[in-house]
């Protein structure tokens, strides 16, 4: 579609109404794209906007935003020759190590309950693809970077799309059991941006990141011990 309110709530609404039936939707451009907790996803024509609704046998647990990222990097890269890290929980970032890297997209992960108990979630993400095509945000300018503009080629956003998506549904599949989800795992802790560099959590200036735990909590190594972080806004600090 051309335009939505936000292409998760719009994947939301379609578990509502039909269950675990596959399908994704994409849009355009956001209205109101939805960012982790209360942010917005600034969602300008010329970005990719698509969520994919994926029916699993069973939860993906608590990693599956991380590995779709990993993946999503892995895929960037293949694809575009962009060097993409993931930044934790689940930001896709360009240009590591050097500080400050950008953000080239971002992922966002709902699993909505279902009555007759079957397990589906619904996997946003949103990709700066293209430059806008009107005025672009300040946000976009300030932090972010847009893979034409990295490559110098027009993106083909149905390609993309395809892509994309096919991504998605594997990731998830291979999060089904767990030699697929230490895999998954390794993935992961490959793609993590900012290890060994000096970090803040909230805001709290906190030790050196260290990796990843098992569930895909971050992992910093503070003067205290090693201290487990599975909610909170990361800032990588640098040398």
């Amino acid at each position: 579609m051309p335009e939505t309110t936000s292409t998760q709530l719009d994947a939301l609404a379609w578990v509502r109404e039909r269950g675990a039936v596959p399908g994704r939707c994409v849009a355009a451009r956001q209205r109101s794209g939805r960012g982790r907790g209360p942010r917005r996803w600034e969602s300008p024509e010329g970005g990719l906007y698509l969520s994919s609704i994926i029916p699993t046998p069973s939860p993906p647990g608590s990693l599956l935003p991380l590995a779709v990222g990993a993946d999503l990097a892995a895929l960037l890269e293949r694809m575009f020759g962009l060097e993409v890290r993931v930044k934790w929980p689940n930001d896709l970032v360009v240009d590591p190590p050097p500080l400050p890297a950008a953000k080239i997209g971002g992922i966002l992960v709902d699993a909505p309950a279902l009555p007759d108990g079957k397990t589906v979630v619904v996997v946003g993400v949103g990709l700066n693809a293209n430059s806008p095509t009107g005025p672009t945000p300040p946000e976009l300018r300030r932090r972010g970077a847009v893979v034409a503009e990295r490559t110098g080629r027009t993106i083909d956003l149905v390609v993309l799309e395809g892509a994309v998506d096919a991504s998605l549904r594997t990731t998830v599949r291979g999060l089904a059991d767990e030699e697929g989800r230490l895999r998954a795992l390794e993935r992961c802790r490959a793609r993590l941006f900012g290890v060994g560099q000096r970090v803040a959590v909230d805001g709290h200036v906190g030790g050196r990141l260290e990796g990843l735990a098992e569930d895909g909590a971050l992992l910093v190594r503070e003067q205290t011990g090693l201290r487990e972080v599975r909610v909170g806004d990361l800032l990588v600090l640098g040398d």
